[in-house]
């Protein structure tokens, strides 16, 4: 997996022990910083992660986990996308602008696999915030996160959030964050998503 978008990955997260919580800006090349953040999170820090699905159903990162080679049971996911998909590392949460739901569903499944993994530090990617906040106000959008990354925190659970540079909130998220890298497509992984985008 030698992109250029790996090798930022690996040069700007977990470079200190105290970092906990990470925000990455990107040029919208979904496909490619998955694949490189799971690559890099569980092939080669072997850690278990767990993603909230807000636009993206289970089967597009149980996709990414096919061609990285990684274990199913790498990923356990909260699925608020209702695409009805199910299986042993898939719960539903059934309204994403039920904050208080959505949080208990959240930290339900975050010390299931804590228990079940209790020697493997866990990471979790929120990797739709723009898309969560087409449900909830940015003033409630933000205080749900800001506490989740408290309670992420005392876990010691690794917290990775998406941004989009463009929203008002992204200041804010950056903010709570460790460390925040800003990430650029090269021109030809621009022209390889558009090619695949029209295809």
């Amino acid at each position: 997996m030698p992109t250029d978008l790996y090798a930022a990955i690996r040069e700007g997260l977990l470079k200190s022990k105290a970092e906990e919580a990470a925000a990455i800006a990107s040029s919208g090349q979904t496909l490619v910083l998955e694949r490189a953040l799971l690559t890099f999170f569980i092939k080669e820090q072997g850690m278990q992660g767990i993603v909230m699905c807000i636009d993206r159903p289970p089967t597009f990162y149980e996709r990414i986990l096919g061609e990285i080679e990684a274990p199913a049971q790498s990923i356990s996911y909260l699925d608020v996308t209702g695409s009805g998909s199910t299986g042993p590392t898939i719960q539903r949460s059934d309204n994403i602008a039920d904050l208080n739901t959505l949080s208990i569903d959240l930290f339900q499944l975050i010390n299931g696999v804590i228990k079940r993994q209790p020697a493997k530090r866990v990471f979790v990617i929120f990797d739709a915030l723009p898309a969560m906040q087409l449900y909830i106000s940015p003033e409630q959008f933000l205080k749900f996160l800001h506490a989740t990354n408290l309670r992420l925190r005392a876990l010691n659970v690794y917290q990775l959030y998406i941004i989009d540079g463009t929203k008002d909130t992204t200041n804010t998220i950056k903010q709570f964050c460790d460390t925040v890298l800003e990430l650029k497509a090269k021109p030809e992984e621009e022209f390889a998503a558009a090619l695949g985008a029209n295809a």
